[in-house]
């Protein structure tokens, strides 16, 4: 009986003790591992959607800066120059000047904001895309201490797998013709 104690003794092999450590070790590991994964790809969302809204906000402020610029006070259709905001702006863009007269495109250019799918569209010539996407408000002014000035406020929204994501802008463009 002694001989088989002794060969049980000398065979190598582990505990269940030394099991039971090993899967607690194993376990804080993975959980360890879990957490910053998911941390990571929760901060991975949240900067991926501010950095479209900000390429959103971007691309359609330039967008319509550039084109009321080449506008003028004459050539804005539905803007009046009243103080009050309004959700779109229709208007024609310099093509010319002639004899020192400016001469008017004959497209008429549109802003405004389809709400159900969040995107700014531009309407020139009876077609029209979007410019931005994410968009929950789109709006214009003009004061009557400032007519030759044009305000355009936009906001933009998201949501990602933990919070929403909102940014404003306002933006003051002079129109030059």
């Amino acid at each position: 009986m002694n001989e088989r104690i002794s060969q049980l003794k000398s065979l190598n092999g582990l505990t269940l003790v030394e099991i039971l450590i090993f899967m607690i070790i194993f376990s804080l590991i993975i959980g360890v591992m879990y957490t910053q994964f998911f941390m990571g790809w929760n901060m991975w969302d949240l900067i991926n959607g501010q950095l479209e809204i900000q390429q959103d906000s971007m691309v359609s402020l330039k967008w319509i800066r550039d084109d009321i610029r080449a506008a003028g006070p004459a050539s804005i259709l539905d803007l009046p120059a009243d103080g009050q905001w309004y959700s779109s702006m229709t208007f024609l863009k310099a093509k010319d000047v002639v004899n020192n007269n400016v001469v008017w495109s004959e497209n008429i250019i549109q802003y405004t904001l389809d709400a159900s799918s969040g995107k700014i569209l531009r309407n020139i010539g009876g077609k029209s895309f979007s410019i931005a996407r994410n968009v929950n408000l789109l709006r214009f002014r003009r004061l009557s201490d400032e007519p030759g000035m044009v305000e355009i406020e936009i906001g933009f929204g998201k949501e990602t797998l933990k919070v929403s994501l909102d940014n404003r802008h306002v933006m003051k463009t002079k129109l030059r013709n």
